[in-house]
């Protein structure tokens, strides 16, 4: 089984990691599936929504720790290049992402669901942005998005505490779209004849504050995305919150 399923449902695009014995967590092999999954479909004007998900119990439970004490510097580098790659394909699509959780949201694969523009989290689902736990500051965009959605203070609790919370908390907290749902109601929300062609709905703010949305009608980059840099850094190429 491919550790991440790219298929077409009409103009749906259907991503599926498919790690289940390790609770989906990310490797380099996976990680490039993403990438090349994300390459194709920018590609692809025909696709009008994006759907993320994941297989067994968890969405994504951050990235393969194993994996990367095989070689910390090599294999972790070109995990955390495949990952901030995909994550900048997937932030200028014109095309809507929903990313639909379950189970385990940890580490960046709480950055993959924050890159979504629809996030449903399904009752049981828990989030911890887990990278204190190992040592290390965030990546996957995390330390990007998650203080513009929850504010400095409140984003460095997440990170610095480590604390899981739940589906409800991570709705008040604006994480989520919506909460509490069946693992498959993001089919009601990703029917193509429901989403708009070309360009994402209009209702979306035309600013590049808050929502991290432009005038054009595209997602707005942060300065590492606009330079090349990871996704957890500044323009100035420091990172945006401490290190744990």
């Amino acid at each position: 089984m491919a550790p991440l399923s790219f298929t077409r449902d009409g103009s749906v695009a259907r991503l599926v990691f498919q790690r289940p014995d390790v609770l989906n967590a990310l490797d380099t092999e996976m990680a490039r599936g993403l990438r090349d999954a994300c390459r194709s479909i920018a590609a692809d004007p025909d696709v009008r929504v994006v759907v993320m998900s994941g297989a067994g119990r968890a969405f994504v439970a951050g990235g393969d720790i194993a994996v990367m004490r095989e070689d910390p510097v090599a294999n972790a580098g070109e995990l955390i290049d495949l990952a901030h790659e995909a994550l900048r394909l997937l932030a200028g699509l014109q095309a809507p992402v929903v990313a639909s959780l379950h189970g385990v949201v940890a580490g960046g694969g709480l950055g993959i669901a924050l890159s979504a523009d629809l996030a449903i989290a399904a009752e049981g689902t828990r989030f911890n942005l887990a990278y204190a736990n190992i040592g290390t500051s965030c990546d996957c965009g995390n330390s990007w998005a998650l203080p513009r959605i929850v504010g400095t203070r409140k984003a460095l609790e997440i990170a610095l505490l480590s604390d899981t919370f739940d589906a409800q908390e991570a709705l008040r907290l604006g994480l989520v779209s919506r909460a509490g749902q069946p693992q498959a109601a993001d089919a009601r929300i990703v029917r193509s004849d429901t989403m708009p062609t070309g360009r994402v709905p209009a209702a979306r703010p035309a600013t590049t504050s808050g929502k991290g949305w432009t005038p054009s009608g595209r997602r707005a980059r942060s300065p590492a995305q606009k330079s090349g840099q990871p996704a957890g850094a500044t323009a100035a190429g420091h990172p945006v919150m401490k290190s744990a």
